[in-house]
């Protein structure tokens, strides 16, 4: 009888201990200003060169994961640079952030983007949507996209009837 009252007390001093341990922090100041600086140095990048090796260095971890609609998932740096590579032209690429927000070295984005896309000897098209994406601060302190998910608001196009 002895041991589990033991066994009892040990139990709950445990759980005083786990639960009286501080909630992680929420981002700091520093922490929102450094992931909005990341968005909009990889914005300036894809609206003025198109360099998609930059822009994926400066925005998305090297194991990061990107969720376009209507394939499947990609993963890792120079699979997401093959995808812009290969992709239509992108131009007048805007985000809008709506939420930073996080706690610890995990946040989270929540925002819209615009964008125009031009497929090879193609007509350009606008096209605006949402987003969410996961990030996590690295070992050298920066902060990168571990997971990128969005999609467009606009309804898909009928394709052309078959002659």
């Amino acid at each position: 009888m002895r041991s589990h009252g033991m066994l009892f007390l040990l139990t709950l001093i445990a759980f005083v201990f786990i639960g009286c341990q501080p909630a992680p922090q929420g981002l700091s100041k520093a922490d929102d200003q450094a992931i909005r600086k990341t968005g909009d140095e990889a914005i300036k990048i894809a609206n003025s060169t198109a360099d998609w090796d930059a822009y994926t260095k400066l925005y998305y971890a090297q194991v990061a994961i990107l969720n376009a609609p209507n394939a499947p998932a990609i993963k890792g740096h120079d699979a997401i640079v093959a995808m812009f590579k290969s992709g239509p032209s992108i131009s007048d690429f805007k985000f809008e952030v709506l939420e930073v927000n996080g706690a610890g070295n995990i946040a989270f984005v929540h925002g819209k983007y615009s964008m125009v896309l031009t497929p090879a000897g193609g007509k350009p098209v606008s096209d605006k949507g949402k987003y969410v994406e996961v990030w996590k601060r690295l070992a050298d302190g920066s902060w990168k996209v571990a997971i990128d998910t969005f999609n467009s608001d606009l309804p898909l196009v009928a394709p052309e009837p078959t002659k």
